[in-house]
C-alpha cells in the first residue's frame, strides 16, 4: 500500500540536508585553502622531520597526500607558483586547485 500525498516533503522543509550538501556551501562561504601554502608548509616540515611518514603523522594526513603537495612545489615552475601564492589565501574560487596543479606539474616534469 503506497500512501499519496499532495505535498512533497522537500516544500515544507523536511527535506534531508547531508554533509554532502553542507560542506560544498561552507567552502563557497569561507573560501578554499591555498595549495602551494599547504605545500610550503609541508616542505618545510619535511626538511626539519625527514620523511613523508612523520610529516603525514604530525599533521594527520597520508603520506600520498603529503608527496602531492611536495611535488607541487618542487615540480611547477616558479612562475606558476608565484601567481597560485598571489591568489590569497583562502582562495575565492577553485582556479588554482590541487587536482589541476598536479596535472600541471606532471606535464612540466615529462618535458
Amino acid at each position: 500500500m503506497r500512501l499519496r500525498v499532495p505535498w512533497a516533503a522537500a516544500e515544507i522543509g523536511w527535506g534531508r540536508v547531508n554533509q554532502r550538501k553542507i560542506r560544498p556551501a561552507a567552502f563557497h562561504e569561507r573560501g578554499w585553502p591555498n595549495p602551494v601554502r599547504r605545500a610550503r608548509r609541508y616542505v618545510a616540515a619535511l626538511e626539519r622531520l625527514g620523511s613523508y611518514g612523520k610529516v603525514a603523522r604530525w599533521y594527520g594526513v597520508t603520506r600520498e597526500e603529503v608527496w602531492q603537495y611536495v611535488s607541487i612545489v618542487r615540480r611547477l615552475p616558479p612562475d606558476v607558483i608565484a601567481e597560485v601564492e598571489s591568489a590569497g589565501d583562502p582562495m575565492p574560487d577553485r582556479r588554482f586547485s590541487l587536482r589541476r596543479l598536479l596535472a600541471r606539474a606532471g606535464r612540466a616534469a615529462s618535458r
